[in-house]
């Protein structure tokens, strides 16, 4: 069961709006914090606390929605994309294109900058759209202003440093949720490093990477 996103004017009053519409205690609730309030800035308006309660958690349940035919995946995030500019003020648009099996939703226009560097809108962006894209049985990555590219950056960096850990104290590590284009770029990043491997274990959401040592063999 996806997550349900609940907003207020602080995480206390989101809990509070998720505890009446599920009909559930708040102490029940499992949740992620996806945004904290904050005021107007960057030429952005104020934004409400946002969180996810985590559904699938066995400790919350709601009734299942009637099934319906799904909208087109782009044209609802191109949507998104114009009633965002519209509501910031922000020269944007959201552009979105098949890359090799996977959607990319690229944050295109003079004010993307801002808003992608605005604290806590790209992880709360990127949940709702990853959630709208596994509705359809999509895959989807969220790039623009440089977004992707510092992202993918990041990963390999922290790649290489686990493999460094990796190789002083012999322990595997084992890193956080990643989708399968983010598993790629680690796997990538370590396939000629010394010392260590890497293979993934689990399935679906559960998948995860695991940087360990090398098993020597004969030909080593």
């Amino acid at each position: 069961m996806k997550d349900a996103i609940f907003s207020g004017p602080d995480v206390s009053a989101a809990l509070q709006e998720a505890s009446r519409a599920l009909g559930q205690p708040v102490s029940a609730l499992r949740y992620v914090v996806l945004q904290e309030a904050a005021p107007a800035r960057l030429g952005l308006t104020s934004q409400p606390a946002r969180i996810a309660v985590l559904m699938d958690a066995g400790r919350v349940s709601a009734p299942e929605p009637a099934q319906e035919a799904l909208p087109d995946l782009p044209v609802q995030i191109g949507a998104l994309g114009q009633r965002l500019a519209e509501l910031t003020g922000l020269e944007m648009a959201f552009a979105v294109a098949d890359k090799d099996g996977r959607l990319e939703v690229k944050v295109e226009g003079v004010g993307a900058a801002v808003f992608m560097g605005d604290e806590g809108v790209q992880p709360a962006l990127e949940h709702v759209l990853r959630r709208w894209a596994e509705r359809t049985g999509q895959d989807l990555n969220l790039a623009g202003a440089g977004h992707r590219e510092r992202r993918d950056d990041a990963l390999r960096q922290r790649a290489l440093e686990l493999a460094e850990e990796v190789r002083v104290d012999g322990q595997p590590r084992r890193l956080e949720g990643l989708n399968s284009y983010e598993r790629r770029i680690v796997h990538m990043a370590l396939q000629d490093a010394p010392g260590v491997e890497t293979f993934s274990v689990g399935e679906g959401t559960g998948r995860r990477v695991v940087i360990a040592p090398r098993v020597s063999t004969v030909e080593d």
